[in-house]
This record gives structure tokens, C-alpha cells and sequence, in this order.
């Protein structure tokens, strides 16, 4: 929305800038104030120039918020560094006035406070438990200093001050103590983790050896053995696990458990190379997590040329890594296998890139000036590879 403001004939300038919002010096795009001849009071009147009251807003709100997210990083950063400098100003006007068992007292608490605080984000098996590390210095200067609260009011004589100085006590001793009792109970949660796993891990090897066995005297009847078995076990997820990776298991029976809310389920189930396209293709259409089966979909033979195209297109990439999937994929279309070859930073991709049997010269000369091999030119096998293949195709 633009926006001019004008009193009597004269711009008073493009208020925008500050809203976050275009404005027009030349228009009357937005509020229009000027004087009625003879004196009137201002009259007030808004134009929208297209932009409904609604539209503009949520473009105030959108401001606001904008806004508010910017206030509140400004107080985090001021809180990171200012607690510490202040702490230690505190500390080092005590060190002048020679009260070393202060300070020693109060650099102890913080010490243990951090140590306490990092045994228990070591504990965590969380991707994102490392970000508790920017806040442990912030922990253990407050708790230094409530440490030091505590022992200003021991030299007071007023008992409401003495009474706030064992608060500020007991205030220092909390991060510690919650940290102590998270990483108890993140190791318990661990141990329980792992028990769990290896029971799973135990129950799919042994459907997977009951498999081979039964399947061994099923004949002909294979796909249907699988089926009956997953249909009536359905709520056994490792023998489910275990049928949905069998070369028998039928393509009716993957597209029923690829619908699986289970995603390990939904996975096993459209990496099997028995899935059929139209299975693949629902899955990235529709699935809500669909990132999830990425790296299945450009790795599998029956993914529809069309989703290879659209997963390589995607930008930014939603997960890493997979150039070296579209390369060792022998469906994929040459037009992808053409763009990993010239852009693929990754030599464990080239390399695979260079056995697949749609390599052609041009796909030989986009390695030869990718990125990958500059950045890995002494790798002498790729590049002993390509001087053989462009002895051979590039003729």
C-alpha cells in the first residue's frame, strides 16, 4: 500500500520507511489531510487504491510482528552479553576491595553450575541439544551472582534483606539442580531407548530368519504367504518390517502400507523395488512428510521421471546428499544426470555418476569441469576413469 500524507499543499514526507511499507510523494495513495477554505477543521480522507481494509491489515500486523521479532532478539543479545559483563565487573570490584572468599565462593558456583549444565546437554541425544551450550555462561553468571547476593546480605543487619539473601540462595542453586535431574532423566530415558531398540532389533532378525523359512516351502504361493502374514500381523511392526523387504512381497501390499502413519512402515514399504510408480508418486504428492521419502524416491527405478525432475529442481534442497542417490539411479532422466554431472559438489556422486550406463560425452565433460573434481583433483581413480571414458565416447 503507498501512502502520502499532505496539509495544505505540502508533502510531509514518506511516513513507509518506518512502517515497512512503499510509499508515493507524488499520489494520494493512502491519507489525504487538508484544510477546507475558510478555515474548517482537517478533513480526513482515505483511499485504498485497490488494497482492501483486510489486506492492509494484515501488512500492519505482519509489521508488528516483524517488529516484535526484532525486539526480542535484541533483548537476548543484550541478555548474553550484558549479565556476563556485569558479573564480572561485580567480581572484579570485590577482587579490589579484597574479598577473594567471595569471589572464590561465587566463581565456584558458577563453575559448577556450567560443568553440571554441560554433563546434562552431553546426556541429551537431541540433534539440537548442542544450542544449550550459548546459554550455560549466561546460567553460571547468574548463579554467581545470586551467590554473591546472598553474601552481601549476610553484612546486613535488616532481616527482610537477610531473608532475600537465602532466596537468592536457593535461586542460585536451581540451574544446577534441574540440570542434575534432566540428565538423570535423559539417561534413563536412554537406557529405556536402547533396551527397546535391541528387542526390536532382536524380533526383526528373528521374523526375517521365520521368513526365510517359510517362504522357502511356499512355492509359487510366496507373495500370497506375504500378504496373509502382514494382513493378520499388522500390528507387529518388526515382522511387518521384515515382509515389506521381501523381493515377493507384492505391489497391492506395499501401496496398502506405504498409507501407513508409521513412516518407518510408509518407507520399507516404496523402497521395495516391487513399488509401482503411481505409489511413488502419491507419496511425494501428497504425503505430509514428504521430505522424509526423498531420498527412497530418487534412489528407487519405478520413481516417474517427472518427480526426479521436480526433486532435483527443489530449492532450496531439503536434504543433503542426494546427488549421489540421482546418479546411482539407472531411471534417472539424463537431463538430471546431466546437471549432477556439471554442479554436484560431491565426489562419491561423480564417481558413481561415471558407471552409469546413460553416461554420455557431454555428461564426461561436466564432471571434467564440475565442481567436485576441483575441488578433489588429486583423486587419481576419477580421474583415470574419465581419461578412459573420453577415450571412449568423447571421440
Amino acid at each position: 500500500m503507498r501512502v502520502s500524507i499532505r496539509v495544505e499543499g505540502r508533502d510531509f514526507g514518506e511516513l513507509g520507511a518506518w512502517l515497512g511499507q512503499g510509499l508515493s510523494p507524488d499520489g494520494w495513495g493512502g491519507i489525504r489531510i487538508r484544510r477546507r477554505s475558510g478555515g474548517a477543521p482537517f478533513v480526513v480522507r482515505r483511499r485504498h487504491d485497490g488494497v482492501d481494509a483486510e489486506t492492509q491489515s494484515k501488512g500492519r500486523s505482519s509489521s508488528d510482528r516483524d517488529l516484535a521479532r526484532i525486539v526480542a532478539r535484541l533483548l537476548v543479545l543484550v541478555i548474553l552479553i550484558a549479565l556476563p559483563i556485569a558479573y564480572l565487573a561485580w567480581l572484579g570490584a570485590l577482587a579490589i576491595k579484597h574479598r577473594g572468599r567471595e569471589v572464590s565462593v561465587s566463581l565456584l558456583a558458577c563453575a559448577i553450575t556450567i560443568a553440571v549444565g554441560a554433563w546434562a546437554i552431553l546426556q541429551s541425544r537431541a540433534s539440537t541439544a548442542g544450542i544449550g551450550f550459548i546459554f550455560l555462561p549466561i546460567l553460571g553468571c547468574a548463579a554467581g551472582g545470586l551467590v554473591l547476593a546472598y553474601l552481601a546480605s549476610r553484612r546486613a543487619q535488616s532481616g527482610i534483606v537477610r531473608t532475600v539473601g537465602l532466596a537468592a540462595l536457593v535461586a542460585a542453586a536451581v540451574p544446577a539442580v534441574a540440570a542434575l535431574r534432566g540428565g538423570r532423566a535423559s539417561i534413563a530415558r536412554n537406557q529405556s531407548r536402547d533396551a527397546d531398540q535391541v528387542r526390536r532389533d532382536s524380533a526383526y532378525a528373528r521374523h526375517r530368519v521365520r521368513l526365510d523359512t517359510v517362504l522357502a516351502g511356499s512355492g509359487d504361493r510366496a507373495a500370497d504367504t506375504l500378504e496373509a502374514l502382514a494382513r493378520e500381523h499388522a500390528a507387529d511392526r518388526e515382522l511387518v518390517l521384515a515382509v515389506l523387504e521381501r523381493p515377493e512381497a507384492p505391489a497391492t501390499l506395499l501401496d496398502t502400507f506405504a498409507h501407513s502413519p508409521d513412516l518407518g512402515i510408509a518407507l520399507q514399504a516404496i523402497r521395495n523395488p516391487n513399488a509401482q510408480p503411481e505409489t511413488l508418486e502419491r507419496i511425494y504428492r501428497t504425503h505430509q512428510y514428504r521430505d522424509y521419502f526423498l531420498q527412497a524416491l530418487a534412489a528407487h527405478a519405478n520413481t516417474p521421471p517427472a518427480i526426479l525432475r521436480e526433486i532435483r529442481a527443489l530449492r532450496p534442497a531439503p536434504i543433503t546428499g542426494l546427488d549421489i542417490w540421482f546418479a546411482g539411479n539407472r531411471s534417472t532422466p539424463t537431463d538430471v544426470l546431466l546437471d549432477v554431472a556439471r554442479t554436484s559438489e560431491s565426489i562419491d556422486a561423480v564417481r558413481t555418476l561415471l558407471q552409469h550406463p546413460a553416461l554420455d560425452c557431454g555428461m564426461i565433460e561436466g564432471v571434467a569441469r564440475g565442481p567436485a573434481l576441483r575441488a578433489h583433483a588429486d583423486d587419481a581413480d576419477v580421474a583415470e576413469r574419465l581419461a578412459t571414458l573420453r577415450a571412449t565416447k568423447c571421440r
